[in-house]
């Protein structure tokens, strides 16, 4: 039996989310004539959640770090408690994006930008409204961002390399 390497797999996942974030686009959008569908409001959960659960199997920390976020929101969606209205999908859309820039950066094996972190962390402070959560900047006080979260995100770079990242499934690094 032969084992796929790295790079096939990665490619794989990169595939993959490249899909989900295109469905993601298509349910968003099918949802402004139908906000209350189950059936959608549970497939886009599903696939922010796909993806941060083949992030989190690379240990891809920042890609798994913001789409938890954004699947909060989208729990808090299906259960009732937020209502999807044309600014939430226009961050949702934007965070489709975000996410889609996150895995090309891991996927290259880059570091996560200071540009990419502030822009994740805008929309992590946008996102963070709707799980009622108060807005701190990095330093704990009120945050002077008009009103959207600091909120710190890991800039390391990611490396690509066969062994160590393939054996990062054995230390369930995407249980969070």
């Amino acid at each position: 039996m032969t084992h796929p390497n790295l790079e096939q797999v990665l490619e794989t996942f990169v595939g993959e989310s490249t899909e989900l974030l295109v469905e993601m686009e298509q349910r968003l959008l099918a949802l402004e004539g139908q906000p209350h569908d189950e059936e959608i409001l549970n497939a886009l959960f599903r696939t922010v959640h796909t993806i941060k659960g083949g992030a989190g199997i690379f240990g891809f920390d920042p890609v798994v770090d913001f789409t938890h976020i954004v699947e909060n929101v989208l729990d808090r969606l299906r259960n009732g408690q937020v209502i999807l209205d044309p600014a939430l999908t226009e961050l949702l859309l934007r965070c489709k994006d975000h996410i889609g820039a996150l895995v090309d950066t891991v996927m290259k094996g880059d570091a996560v930008t200071a540009e990419l972190t502030r822009a994740g962390g805008s929309l992590k402070g946008r996102l963070n409204t709707y799980l009622g959560k108060t807005n701190l900047s990095l330093s704990g006080g009120p945050s002077s961002l008009s009103g959207e979260t600091a909120i710190p995100s890991r800039t390391t770079a990611l490396p690509v390399e066969a062994s160590a990242d393939v054996r990062r499934v054995a230390n369930q690094a995407w249980h969070r």
